[in-house]
């Protein structure tokens, strides 16, 4: 036997084996990654959902106290400290999505105008000012349908090059999603 076609043999094998492992690496690589994309999805969706699910529950509150402060219902009270009540489980419920999306960026923007908004509204209502109430609960209204939109749009974008890129922009090159540029300076702060 020739040891020129013995060392083409060998180099074949060798080729041959460290393809195999190159193409076992990259294959685990990708499903592994693909799995922490997935994950990382999952957590966001839930993130997001039981947040939205919060501030919704905090706005019927603080709705049903406004409508009872008009119509002088004798429950107001109570409704006043049921949509309080409402108002920290929603606040609580951000942490988890401030950590899943950030704290800086329009996600996390509109979610500080939700809360402001309706905080704003709610110390409206123990004053007995309605007129404000409402004016900050469609901030607040307005500032969740931002959210709402702006959630879906980044858990439709995890793990890719956009999801990426967003985690580098400032609020100002998006300034229509930005509470601040919205037309809420006529509300009178509590």
């Amino acid at each position: 036997m020739d040891s020129q076609a013995v060392a083409v043999g060998i180099s074949a094998v060798a080729a041959a084996l460290l393809s195999g492992f190159a193409g076992a690496y990259l294959g685990a690589w990708k499903t592994t990654r693909h799995d922490r994309v997935e994950r990382a999805r999952t957590r966001r969706i839930e993130a997001a959902d039981d947040l939205v699910q919060a501030w919704a529950t905090a706005l019927f509150g603080i709705d049903a106290a406004i409508t009872a402060l008009l119509t002088g219902f004798d429950g107001f009270p109570a409704l006043a400290v049921e949509a309080q009540r409402h108002v920290n489980v929603a606040i609580k419920s951000s942490v988890r999505v401030d950590l899943l999306f950030g704290v800086i960026g329009l996600a996390a923007s509109n979610s500080n105008a939700v809360r402001d908004g309706t905080r704003g509204a709610l110390h409206a209502v123990q004053r007995g000012d309605a007129d404000t109430a409402r004016q900050h609960h469609a901030a607040a209204s307005l500032s969740l349908a931002y959210l709402v939109n702006l959630l879906a749009d980044e858990i439709e974008s995890t793990g890719t090059r956009r999801d990426l890129a967003r985690k580098f922009k400032t609020i100002h090159h998006e300034p229509e999603a930005n509470p601040a540029n919205r037309a809420t300076s006529s509300i009178p702060e509590p």
